[in-house]
């Protein structure tokens, strides 16, 4: 049901019922429209009283009616409705007065209980206007793959036998289900084949689609669909701890990356991405979604901006930062590769998988290592920041700097927390410069 002619949302952003009162009636209600704040930003919460209001206001206006054919004597008992005389008008302007004084739903009957494939429609909708089509169209992928796997029904119908039969096929489901293989089978047929553990979803990713069922349900909580649902409690514990599946990169295999990566024209985020998380620590996505102005001379210092202006998205507030330039970084060129890319993206070959970044560097980078023969030991692009950060540890230098410089939290106290301002360089500087992974056979940009 459509309400834009009764729904509007104010300057401050919250919603608001307005609706036109019939000219016949303004005279009885001595008003020429009902007004009310619903008390909320959220669209799909306000479209829900919305209809409530208009449900009821229309309820009011067919008793007004009725009223004023009663007092004018026209007989409705042959149409078996019976209307009160008594007190008419005064019992109309406190009917309406009822209605724009409702504090909670202002329709008490019971209602139907959506589904899961309209709750899906009505989150999605939400998350393309807080985080675009892109990532709202991956969670989308993702959620009706759950409502296939649990099948669709209204949201009061799910029991915990729905989350327990979730994660079991999460559990034996192939990381590539898009296989041609897979073509034409139902969910049921695909996790009853036996493959082995390494062709299946990792507990994290098994973990992710569970968050993200339990994140669906929460919304539908807090916009009060639903009182509470069945999906929580359903993560999965990781036996493993997180340095043995994240191992950090030794030196010797770090400068045989180095010395190794592809330098091509076409495609300088192979060569750039992996050098500069080498001596930076910074994550993959933070690297890929860079801007050419984003490496800024401060003070006389080559720094990069780590930001989230634009399309860019850090992972929390503390990865917004200040890194100085490694010294290799500037031998290899990094800055005279970026200024001719002011008002362009760093990495222009780069380009964003759901509205993320890193998704192609993760993959073009595991494809590098399998060719030079390091794919071993569960090495990932993460594993160069695990490096860094052992670096800096090994380094002595302060926790609190190498927060800074990696975009930790970098403690409790106001003091920790300003190292990414201009008088702070110099002991980012100072751990940055501690970076250090031996003799290598760098090869510059400069030139290329």
């Amino acid at each position: 049901m459509r309400v834009p002619t009764y729904l509007f949302q104010s300057l401050k952003s919250t919603y608001y019922f307005r609706m036109h009162v019939p000219t016949e009636l303004q005279p009885v209600l001595k008003r020429t429209e009902l007004k009310k704040s619903l008390r909320t930003k959220n669209r799909s919460a306000a479209l829900r009283l919305c209809r409530a209001y208009i449900t009821q206001a229309e309820q009011l206006f067919q008793r007004l009616r009725l009223d004023m054919v009663a007092s004018d004597g026209f007989g409705l008992v042959d149409a078996g409705i019976h209307v009160s005389h008594r007190n008419g008008k005064a019992a109309s302007i406190k009917a309406v007065t009822e209605v724009l004084s409702a504090k909670a739903e202002p329709v008490a009957q019971p209602r139907r209980c959506i589904s899961l494939r309209e709750l899906i429609t009505l989150y999605v909708s939400e998350i393309i206007s807080q985080r675009g089509e892109t990532v709202a169209r991956g969670i989308e992928k993702n959620l009706l793959r759950f409502m296939e796997i649990v099948t669709d029904k209204p949201l009061d119908q799910y029991t915990v036998k729905d989350k327990l039969r979730y994660r079991d096929c999460l559990q034996r489901m192939p990381k590539c289900i898009n296989r041609k293989e897979y073509h034409g089978m139902s969910i049921e047929e695909i996790v009853k084949m036996e493959r082995p553990a390494e062709e299946l979803l990792s507990v994290k990713t098994v973990n992710m689609r569970l968050i993200d069922a339990a994140t669906l349900f929460n919304w539908a909580v807090a916009n009060s669909i639903i009182t509470s649902h069945p999906f929580k409690r359903a993560v999965l514990k990781i036996q493993k701890n997180n340095d043995a599946e994240r191992p950090a990169v030794s030196d010797d295999d770090i400068r045989t990356i180095i010395e190794k990566l592809p330098m091509s024209k076409a495609e300088p985020s192979a060569y750039w991405i992996p050098l500069i998380a080498c001596f930076t620590g910074m994550r993959q996505s933070e690297i890929a979604q860079l801007d050419g102005d984003d490496i800024i001379n401060m003070d006389g210092t080559w720094c990069i901006d780590v930001n989230d202006r634009g399309d860019k998205r850090l992972k929390n507030p503390n990865a917004k930062r200040i890194v100085p330039l490694h010294p290799m970084l500037i031998k290899a060129g990094l800055v005279g590769f970026s200024q001719p890319r002011n008002g362009l993206k760093l990495f222009e070959d780069v380009k964003p998988y759901l509205g993320k970044y890193g998704h192609q560097v993760s993959k073009d980078f595991a494809k590098f290592l399998r060719r030079i023969g390091l794919d071993k030991d569960g090495q990932t692009f993460h594993g160069l920041r695990h490096s860094v950060i052992t670096k800096l540890w090994s380094a002595g230098i302060p926790e609190a700097h190498t927060a800074a410089v990696v975009g930790h939290r970098r403690g409790d106290r106001e003091s920790y927390t300003r190292y990414a301002k201009k008088n702070d360089l110099r002991p980012l500087l100072q751990a940055i410069e501690a970076i250090d992974y031996g003799s290598i056979k760098l090869r510059s940009w400069i030139g290329k």
